[in-house]
């Protein structure tokens, strides 16, 4: 069965971290700006993402596949947008 979008979401990231509400809905990422976004989970240790310890995400790119989260830190390396694609 195909899957399809269900609805969206559009961030505005920047080099400080924001934690971002999934409730464990399959999404993709799409970076629509020229900096690098990164992303993790955030796990139980409660702590924050950076370049280091998040999967980065290149300047206007999207995710190949979809994931899945219950909260989803994120930080970029500039100024940044970023659309959340939910699937269903």
């Amino acid at each position: 069965m195909a899957k399809r979008i269900t609805g969206d979401r559009t961030i505005s990231v920047t080099a400080a971290p924001q934690d971002v509400e999934i409730g464990y809905r399959d999404f993709f990422l799409v970076n629509n700006s020229d900096a690098v976004v990164y992303f993790r989970e955030k796990g139980r240790d409660g702590k924050a993402v950076t370049a280091s310890t998040g999967y980065a995400l290149q300047a206007r790119s999207q995710m190949p596949q979809a994931i899945t989260a219950d909260v989803l830190s994120i930080v970029g390396s500039g100024a940044a947008d970023v659309r959340i694609l939910f699937i269903d």
